[in-house]
């Protein structure tokens, strides 16, 4: 019957002496020579060279996110948008004008902006926040009209005591 031997390496696992060679050999920092930029001299021209053509990002700060809520998206809205919101929401359509054009609240739904993409079957007054130019163009070409409504902040009140 054949015994087996254990292993050299699983004989000398965990001993002092096991891959290092001397036990003086990997004792920690000092042998390591420290972290980062220790040891570099005044100069840190071998490393600093290193860092310049493998890590040229390394110093410095990149770029900024802005926090979530400081982010804001407008809710936008294309001309050719506007005639299929009318038919899907009645309540958009606040009155008509003296010359009998509709007049649409966007607002209502939280639309920010109308954008000019697309064309409009009939003459229309729009109410929004903002428009783009192409889209108050467009509404005065075909005989409508852009009114943009700006949303007035209550002042602060002073109250002397």
């Amino acid at each position: 019957m054949v015994v087996r031997k254990k292993s050299k390496k699983r004989k000398l696992l965990g001993s002092r002496t096991w891959g290092g060679g001397s036990a003086k050999k990997r004792r920690g920092a000092g042998h390591r020579g420290g972290k980062g930029w220790a040891g570099s001299g005044k100069k840190k021209k071998t490393k600093w060279t290193w860092v310049i053509k493998y890590q040229p990002d390394y110093f410095g700060s990149h770029g900024f996110k802005r926090p979530q809520n400081q982010v804001f998206e407008p809710v936008v809205v294309n001309l050719d948008q506007v005639e299929e919101l009318v038919e899907k929401h009645n309540e958009l359509v606040v009155g008509r004008d003296g010359e009998d054009r509709a007049i649409i609240d966007l607002s209502k739904l939280g639309v920010d902006k109308v954008l000019g993409r697309g064309k409009i079957g009939q003459p229309m007054v729009i109410r929004a926040p903002t428009f783009s130019k192409t889209a108050k163009q467009k509404l005065e070409a075909i005989g409508g009209k852009a009114v943009s409504i700006v949303e007035q902040e209550e002042p602060e009140r002073v109250i002397d005591e």
